[in-house]
């Protein structure tokens, strides 16, 4: 039986982590089911930028993350990720399904990431980046993955 592969993007807003998950998939062979917190903030509530319903949108990542392993599904997660224990449920369920978990960690210094921020056409709040920024543990194979891609910002 195949493995699955599951790709977490990890990494502060303005990163470019998105932009690298979204152009990555294009360039892979087969079907890739992208499981993002802005789309599912998006199709939910009709606005990306809404913070006030995040335990909600988790839910339903882990949700559709679980619908996709049983179907065998190779999957992307997109969101920040930044906190261990951020990542931690979605690991222990991708490793309950026997899935190849790899940690993409787009590492993007404050600056840049506020840099690009402002040229967005959706902006994230500075200091909601700062805070993310400041939050930030780096993935360790300690966690559960099965290999770690560090990818400049």
């Amino acid at each position: 039986m195949a493995q699955v592969d599951v790709a977490m993007l990890i990494g502060i807003p303005g990163s470019g982590k998105s932009t690298w998950g979204l152009d990555a998939i294009k360039n892979t062979e087969g079907p890739v089911r992208y499981i993002s917190s802005d789309e599912i903030r998006e199709r939910q509530f009709g606005d990306v930028a809404d913070m006030d319903h995040n335990n909600k949108v988790f839910s339903i990542m882990l949700y559709e993350l679980a619908d996709a392993l049983s179907r065998k599904e190779a999957v992307v997660l997109d969101a920040t990720f930044v906190k261990r224990s951020e990542r931690a449920p979605y690991l222990k369920l991708a490793k309950k399904h026997g899935a190849n978990v790899t940690a993409y960690f787009v590492k993007t210094e404050l600056d840049e990431a506020l840099k690009r921020n402002a040229q967005r056409k959706r902006k994230v709040p500075p200091e909601a980046i700062r805070q993310r920024h400041a939050e930030l543990e780096e993935p360790t194979e300690a966690e559960g993955f099965n290999r770690i891609i560090f990818i400049d910002g």
